[in-house]
């Protein structure tokens, strides 16, 4: 999955020379993607350790954990929030731009 998205990054290059916000847009929702998944494994790891390992109310680390996995579910949270953007945003694109494809085939 990260390879994938490691991938569908556009170069640095096409991003300098573009003038459309096309590649930012690509780059930006991959990162926000490989986010959401490096940040939900971190939780399933977190709460597999909390689980098994952490026995005791008392011990500091749970207190530690959950800190954690507070943050890494805000930054996933807030990820998410912006794929959905991106994702109303690409499907906006694409409608405008198979209408524009439309039109050149009329004339």
């Amino acid at each position: 999955m990260m390879r994938k998205l490691y991938d569908m990054l556009p170069s640095d290059e096409f991003i300098m020379t573009m003038d459309s916000y096309g590649p930012d847009l690509m780059a930006e929702y991959a990162t926000n993607a490989a986010i959401i998944v490096a940040s939900t494994f971190a939780m399933d790891i977190m709460a597999y350790y909390d689980e098994l390992f952490i026995r005791t109310g008392k011990d500091k680390r749970k207190a530690m954990f959950r800190d954690f996995q507070g943050a890494y579910r805000e930054a996933r949270d807030e990820c998410f929030s912006r794929s959905e953007g991106h994702e109303f945003l690409i499907k906006e694109l694409s409608s405008a731009h198979r209408s524009l494809q439309r039109m050149w085939k009329e004339l």
